[in-house]
C-alpha cells in the first residue's frame, strides 16, 4: 500500500488489522510523517440536529472534498453483519453526502474532533461522474443519508489491532 500526502510525498504502509463490518483498517507507515494529529471525539456527546462535517477523497472527484450536514440518528445494532455475537455495531447517520470512494473518511464535530468513520450511504447516485455541486444537490434533494461507525468503537478496534501485535 502506498499513501500520498497533500505535499505529494509517497510512503509505504502495511495493514495492522481490519474489520470488514465496520469498514475500518489500521495502517502502519514505514516511517513517521510530520503531520498534525487529530483527536478522537465522541458522537454520544452530540444531539440529533448538531452539525458535522466530513473530509474525503471520493473516487470520481479527483480532489479532496468537504461536506457538511447534521447528525440525524444514532443506533446500536445487535447481530450486525461482520460483528461477532454480542458485539453491537455503534453507528450514526448524518445528512452530509457520502460518495463512492469516501469510505473511511473521518466525520468531525464542530470542534474538529473525529466522531466517526464513514462506511455507507443510503442510495447510490454515484453511477455517473457528476460535478460536486450537482452530486451534492441531488443528495440533499433526495434527503440522502450517510452512515458512520462511531469513533469510540473505531478507537476500540484500533486498540484490538495493536494488542494483537503486542503493542500497548
Amino acid at each position: 500500500i502506498v499513501l500520498s500526502t497533500f505535499e505529494g510525498e509517497m510512503v509505504n504502509a502495511s495493514v495492522v488489522g481490519d474489520h470488514p463490518g465496520a469498514d475500518t483498517a489500521l495502517l502502519r507507515l514505514e516511517r513517521p510523517l510530520l503531520i498534525p494529529v487529530i483527536k478522537w471525539g465522541d458522537i454520544r456527546n452530540l444531539s440529533v440536529g448538531d452539525p458535522v462535517f466530513m473530509i474525503g477523497h471520493p473516487t470520481r472527484m479527483g480532489t479532496w472534498v468537504t461536506t457538511v450536514g447534521n447528525l440525524e440518528q444514532f443506533a446500536s445494532l445487535e447481530n450486525a453483519p461482520g460483528f461477532e455475537a454480542g458485539v453491537n455495531h455503534e453507528k450514526f447517520w448524518f445528512s452530509a453526502p457520502g460518495m463512492s470512494g469516501n469510505s473511511g473518511s473521518p466525520v468531525f464535530d464542530m470542534n474538529g474532533e473525529v466522531v466517526g468513520l464513514l462506511y455507507a450511504n443510503e442510495a447510490d447516485v454515484d453511477l455517473l461522474p457528476l460535478p460536486l455541486q450537482l452530486h451534492t444537490s441531488i443528495r440533499f434533494l433526495k434527503q440522502m443519508q450517510s452512515a458512520a461507525t462511531a469513533a469510540h468503537q473505531v478507537s476500540s478496534l484500533v486498540t484490538e489491532f495493536l494488542a494483537g501485535e503486542g503493542v500497548k
